[in-house]
């Protein structure tokens, strides 16, 4: 373990890293839903924290089939996940009414549109 006379300041080269690796990191956070409900309920059923889930695997994790497969599962009836059971529509039910975007204002910094299906979700950014 080091004392504290040890330690030593980060070259510049270093410093140049550790502001690369948080620009990134602030880069996906506009990407990312933290999935706290205050978006919740939707006055058309969209189960938007599902469908940020599942944009966030496409976009922030690459994960292309696995987004594509669980985003088509979504029904008013509902669904079995490894998570439990899932109950809401996809965004395409989305009819901007606003609400999610009033309930979520303190806490979501990207934009809460729920409207974003597979076909908007653009290329995966976890490169």
């Amino acid at each position: 373990m080091r004392s504290r006379r040890e330690t030593r300041r980060l070259d510049d080269r270093e410093q140049v890293s550790v502001q690369q690796l948080v620009e990134r990191n602030q880069k996906l956070a506009d990407l990312y839903c933290t999935g706290c409900s205050y978006c919740m309920p939707c006055p058309n059923d969209v189960n938007i924290p599902e469908n940020f889930r599942y944009m966030n695997w496409y976009r922030v994790w690459g994960m292309e089939e696995q987004a594509r497969k669980f985003y088509g599962d979504l029904t008013a009836a509902g669904h079995w996940t490894p998570w439990g059971f899932v109950k809401g529509l996809p965004a395409e039910a989305c009819q901007e009414c606003g609400e999610c975007e009033a309930n979520a204002r303190r806490t979501c910094t990207s934009s809460t549109s729920s409207r974003k299906s597979p076909g908007h979700w653009g290329k995966p950014n976890n490169g």
